[in-house]
């Protein structure tokens, strides 16, 4: 009679690497969210900084928040815009962040959203009345 102590089945094998698989896909996905909302929560503390007077400008806007979201998409942008309201003397920001999809991910599943571009606008009352004066808008 034949022993098969210690002995590796074809299926054991297949089971292993589908349940590796689906475990770092699970991963990917999960550090993609995460850096997402990392980087929108960036956008709305550095926003606020903004229109409660912290920042003079756009520009710096743009320099501050910009540093805070290349550390996880090196290719993103940052634009800010100041829009008067129409019907009263108010000055609203906003401020729109583009981060490459392929970026935010380890690259299992996001490798394979290569030409897709995440942008996010937040978009609030400037409340310091320094900052709604009209200085230069930033492009960066």
């Amino acid at each position: 009679m034949r022993s098969e102590d210690g002995a590796v089945t074809v299926e054991s094998i297949l089971w292993v690497l589908f349940f590796f698989t689906v475990f770092v896909s699970i991963l990917d996905i999960c550090v993609y969210f995460t850096k997402h909302g990392w980087a929108i929560r960036a956008l709305h503390q550095e926003n606020r900084k903004y229109i409660v007077g912290e920042y003079t400008s756009c520009s710096k806007l743009e320099a501050e928040l910009g540093d805070r979201v290349r550390l996880l998409s090196p290719s993103a942008t940052v634009k800010c815009e100041k829009i008067p309201h129409a019907e009263t003397d108010l000055r609203i920001s906003q401020v729109t962040m583009t981060l490459i999809g392929r970026e935010l991910g380890l690259g299992m599943w996001t490798f394979f959203v290569d030409g897709v571009s995440v942008q996010t606008s937040g978009i609030q009352v400037i409340e310091h009345p320094d900052n709604a004066a009209d200085d230069s808008q930033g492009t960066s």
